[in-house]
């Protein structure tokens, strides 16, 4: 039985495309043969590629109007891309996923029927086969620090294929933040959820996200949903306000009752202060970017600009027939 036709839903797949030229043609056409029988859409946002995959993406949409395009005016990043997506989606049902054949479209129907059966609001995959190395430990150590920061336990090779309904992706829409991270915000507004193993598929290209991104993307995590640094220095300067006093109450118990004084020198001061004025300089690092944080919210710039869309009805006129 289809997973959605007997309630009468609409699927919207959503992924979002950077230097996907190789993979976009097979995606497509899988994405077909996966969901025939489904009412859907796939919405593929252009995040600024460098190859021809706008190009590409305007050849497959020509000859099929569920294909639906928004080309960003540059590269904004995964999650700026995600939330263009999630803007236009239509669907009552959400699939979110990669662009690079990892993320199996042959499993959509699996995990909307979980996410029906279960009685959910969303369905997260962890990776069966996941890459090993370098990548996967930057992935199950950001993980881990995630899940104490938020205190969820975020399941380990937890990746960006996953389902949910349109409740969940309004929710999203209502965080106005510029700095979204939608995976970790997908755990920090809670609703019920369930995790399912999804066999990963191979991919025919290197990965665009480097590790300089995924350390990017932690360093956003800790500002954004943890005040760990700040707390941290204030108890580092607690402890550095204590030893002091009692370094001169030392002093002073040596001086008056065993009569003598401690070796002079200069080495241990100099130390100290240098030990001091660097963690001095990086807390006030620390909170330079929260500052400059809060002056890029206070700004309220857009997550996103975009070009061109293939496709699509203009999302003023679409939302002013949805409100009436």
């Amino acid at each position: 039985m289809n997973p959605l036709t007997e309630r009468g839903q609409r699927l919207s797949v959503l992924i979002p495309v950077f230097n996907n030229q190789a993979t976009l043609d097979a995606l497509c056409t899988r994405l077909r043969e996966a969901l025939n029988g489904i009412d859907y859409e796939v919405l593929l946002v252009d995040d600024g590629s460098r190859d021809e995959s706008f190009s590409t993406l305007k050849g497959l949409a020509a000859g099929n109007p569920r294909l639906k395009v928004v080309s960003l005016s540059r590269n904004f990043g995964q999650h700026p891309a995600i939330s263009a997506a999630l803007d236009y989606a239509t669907g009552d049902v959400i699939a979110l996923m990669d662009a690079d054949l990892e993320d199996q479209p042959e499993q959509i129907p699996s995990l909307l029927r979980t996410l029906r059966e279960a009685g959910c609001d969303i369905v997260y995959t962890t990776k069966v086969g996941a890459a090993g190395g370098a990548r996967q430990l930057t992935s199950e150590l950001y993980h881990r620090t995630f899940s104490r920061i938020v205190g969820v336990a975020v399941p380990r090779d937890l990746g960006t294929f996953r389902v949910f309904t349109r409740k969940v992706l309004e929710a999203l829409r209502a965080f106005p933040e510029r700095h979204v991270l939608y995976g970790p915000l997908m755990f920090y507004i809670g609703f019920r959820y369930r995790v399912v193993s999804a066999e990963r598929g191979k991919r025919p290209a290197r990965s665009s996200y480097t590790f300089g991104k995924r350390l990017r993307m932690a360093v956003n995590s800790l500002v954004t949903y943890s005040d760990v640094p700040p707390k941290f220095f204030a108890v580092f300067g607690l402890v550095m306000v204590t030893l002091p006093l009692l370094y001169a109450g030392v002093i002073v118990w040596q001086y008056f009752v065993v009569g003598s004084r401690l070796p002079r020198g200069l080495t241990i001061v100099v130390l100290l202060v240098s030990f001091l004025a660097g963690m001095i300089m990086f807390a006030i690092g620390i909170l330079g970017v929260y500052i400059f944080r809060i002056f890029q919210e206070v700004l309220a710039r857009p997550r996103y600009l975009v070009d061109e869309t293939v496709n699509i009805v203009d999302r003023n006129s679409r939302d002013r027939s949805e409100s009436a």
